[in-house]
């Protein structure tokens, strides 16, 4: 894990930043104990996307996500930089 990692923990976080910049995922962590619908159709998802794809136990997991519940899946990303705009940016 890299300092500047941020840890996106569970299904909405990671498909979330998928769909927004998937180029910033370094590496999804998954908990190959969960054979789900959701997470095959997650892995499939990453897969496609050429992001590196690697098992962890629920331990490891837990290390990445402290107390955040992370059902089974965790990534770690370049932070995003927002834009922030003004009113009269919007015009």
């Amino acid at each position: 894990m890299k300092k500047e990692d941020t840890v996106l923990a569970g299904f909405h976080a990671v498909s979330s930043r998928m769909k927004r910049d998937p180029s910033s995922i370094r590496i999804v962590y998954y908990d190959p104990k969960r054979r789900d619908q959701r997470m095959r159709r997650m892995i499939e998802e990453i897969e496609k996307a050429g992001i590196r794809l690697m098992q962890a136990d629920n331990n490891r997991l837990d290390g990445f996500s402290h107390e955040v519940p992370h059902q089974g899946l965790i990534a770690l990303a370049a932070p995003v930089s927002y834009t922030h705009l003004t009113l009269p940016t919007i015009r």
